[in-house]
């Protein structure tokens, strides 16, 4: 939160999500998909994995980071 490590968590899985569509966000999957959330999103960023500690560390510092 704000910047600082809050948890931390341990897990694999290597399926990939069976997606037909496009990435829609704050459209929740839940009741058919016809809720929305109801506020502002910021600076959405989508990754194609979980981000390490020190990738984490990289996007606080809002800086362009083309390795991530």
């Amino acid at each position: 939160m704000e910047g600082e490590l809050a948890s931390t968590a341990r897990a694999e899985d290597d399926t990939l999500w069976p997606a037909t569509g496009g990435l829609q966000v704050g459209r929740s999957a839940a009741g058919g998909g016809s809720t929305y959330f109801a506020g502002a999103l910021d600076e959405v960023r989508v990754y194609a994995g979980a981000v390490d500690p020190a990738g984490v560390e990289r996007i606080c510092q809002l800086s362009p980071d083309p390795d991530l």
